[in-house]
């Protein structure tokens, strides 16, 4: 073999060497980079949990509000009769209509 072919031998081992190291830099980075997707999908799943939740919980209050609204509404409506006496298994409300 002559010493030109030697010497572009040994450029294409070096050139192969160079490619190796760079992708051996580039797998690094891309395993990097893709920890660094996991994570944030892993933070964005708990904010979308949060959310929910917190949803969930502003719904729960509205809902016993208006309950308690309601219940404040009924109540209004009462009517306490006292000083008549009642039987047991006796319906006030047919007590009431007969007087």
């Amino acid at each position: 073999m002559s010493s030109e072919m030697r010497n572009e031998l040994k450029d294409i081992r070096d050139n192969f060497a160079m490619l190796r190291d760079t992708m051996l830099v580039c797998n690094k980075n891309l395993k990097e980079i893709d920890a660094k997707v996991t994570k944030l999908d892993n933070r964005m799943e708990e904010r979308e949990h949060k959310c929910k939740s917190m949803e969930l919980e502003n719904t729960i209050a509205e809902l016993r509000i208006q309950l308690s609204e309601r219940d404040q509404d009924l109540l209004v409506n009462d009517l306490e009769i006292s000083g008549l006496p009642e039987q047991k298994g006796e319906v006030a409300i047919n007590t009431v209509i007969l007087c």
